[in-house]
């Protein structure tokens, strides 16, 4: 009598085909998540709407001074947060005449993306995204200086852009640059999650959920009620983030890491000296390494990765805002001394005088 058992070998190999089929699935490109409905501005802002070379609707907003506009900031968020994250901060620099354009880039905040909150391919589809926001800031004022003012995630895609020379930015202000993210507790080694695990995933799962953000946000703020605001922020991010993104974002390292003597515009680098996240030697690497001849580095001892909201954030935001000032009123001065010289240069040359006629007195005759 034949026996009814399946053999063993044809069992896995089933079981193997099923398995790549599935995983031959995962890997493909997600759809794009639903376009969303209804776009709402954040306190004192103005909101504007973007469609990509790839067919997503993007969000960004305006922040304008009531008065004359000293310069923009072109602000690019950081992870898990969004532009309207920013308000307090954006609403300062505009009663300081600073005018602040801030995107949601692709997957976050109340942009469109693809599939899974966080996902994206590479950082350079990040930096594509600001370049349509560098272009809303160049229509609205074609003549004004731009800053890029990138918040860690964001602080690599400001530097994207200046290596490739994407964006023709006047001055870099970069809050705690994750060039290299904490090897512990830190992006890529939570509860055992390591580069190599996520790069494993990623090849075949690119939208596996791998990093809590929960954990983020335990690490990212030290004053409970700042936390508690991004927990409370429906526009955040509070699940768990693809391993497509860790990916993306160490490749975006790299490529940095491997150009920063690229970087020459003024730099400002700020940073917490308890970032649990980002360690210290990140910003100090990148100071190092790029070739700014105006660079500056500030560390505030006691605050965290999230300076920009976290407490003691006031200290922060007047340190850029001097920055800002500064740099702003050298280019003043030096375009008004090149004014002056170009003014000088078109006066007409003054007439050259004749030469005086010599007069000859005859010599005696004797």
């Amino acid at each position: 009598m034949r026996s009814s058992k399946v053999p063993v070998f044809l069992l896995q190999t089933v079981c193997l085909a099923l398995l790549m089929a599935l995983l031959s699935a995962c890997s493909s490109m997600p759809s794009a998540s639903p376009e969303p409905e209804h776009l709402k501005a954040a306190e004192g802002a103005e909101g504007r709407r973007f469609r990509t070379a790839d067919d997503l609707t993007l969000f960004g907003q305006w922040w304008v001074p009531g008065g004359p506009v000293k310069a923009v900031v072109l602000l690019v968020h950081g992870t898990g947060v969004h532009s309207g994250f920013y308000n307090d901060w954006a609403n300062e620099l505009a009663a300081n005449g600073y005018a602040v354009f801030g995107i949601d880039l692709r997957g976050w905040g109340q942009s469109q993306g693809f599939g899974i909150r966080g996902y994206v391919n590479n950082y350079d589809e990040y930096v594509d995204d600001t370049y349509l926001a560098y272009r809303e800031v160049r229509f609205r004022y074609p003549k004004k200086a731009v800053y890029i003012q990138g918040d860690s995630m964001g602080a690599d895609v400001a530097l994207l852009a200046a290596i490739t020379n994407r964006i023709p930015a006047a001055g870099l202000i970069l809050q705690a640059p994750a060039l290299k993210p904490n090897p512990d507790i830190g992006w890529f080694h939570v509860g055992g999650f390591s580069v190599a695990t996520a790069a494993a995933v990623a090849q075949v799962m690119p939208t596996a959920a791998v990093f809590p953000m929960n954990v983020f946000a335990k690490l990212a703020f030290n004053d409970p009620d700042a936390r508690q605001r991004f927990l409370d922020d429906p526009l955040c991010v509070h699940g768990k983030l693809p391993a497509a993104y860790l990916i993306a974002m160490e490749d975006a390292s790299d490529r940095i890491l491997e150009h920063l003597s690229d970087v020459t515009l003024p730099v400002l680098v700020v940073h917490g000296g308890k970032d649990n996240l980002v360690p210290l030697d990140s910003s100090e690497l990148l100071m190092r390494k790029i070739s700014s001849q105006d660079k500056i580095f500030r560390v505030y001892d006691n605050m965290s990765h999230e300076l920009m909201h976290d407490s003691g954030s006031r200290e922060v935001w007047g340190d850029i805002m001097g920055w800002l000032d500064v740099r702003v009123q050298r280019a003043a001065d030096a375009q008004a001394q090149a004014e002056a010289a170009a003014a000088a240069a078109a006066l007409p040359a003054p007439p050259i005088p004749a030469p005086a006629q010599a007069s000859v007195t005859p010599a005696p005759v004797p």
